[in-house]
């Protein structure tokens, strides 16, 4: 029997709307998605998407909400990892125009 165990894990949630709370056109949220989906299997071997949707308070403390999707990955060389995943991540806000984009590694949640 083969057992693999991955140590580190990698959840990025990518808003399917702008910073302006616009949809993004569906041509360009897919090449985002392919794009991250594609780095992460190229760099762990695999990857999962999954549909969610965010909730956050904002300076008025309204309650907005967007759809997300969570795609995620594990892995082992958190030294190779690290910087890469945290570029794709800033990539990510500057394709979709966001105010801030959160991501996990591990255990702990980014914002920024």
């Amino acid at each position: 029997m083969i057992k693999l165990k991955f140590t580190h894990k990698f959840i990025i949630y990518i808003p399917l709307r702008d910073g302006k709370n616009k949809e993004i056109p569906k041509s360009d949220m897919d090449e985002i998605l392919n794009h991250v989906l594609r780095t992460l299997i190229d760099l762990s071997g695999g990857a999962t998407m999954i549909d969610g949707i965010g909730y956050w308070k904002d300076e008025k403390n309204s309650i907005n909400t967007t759809d997300t999707k969570l795609i995620m990955c594990y892995f082992n060389d958190m030294e190779r990892m690290k910087n890469i995943l945290i570029n794709l991540a800033l990539w990510v806000k500057k394709e979709t125009n966001s105010k801030a984009i959160c991501y996990e590694i591990d255990d702990g949640l980014y914002m920024g």
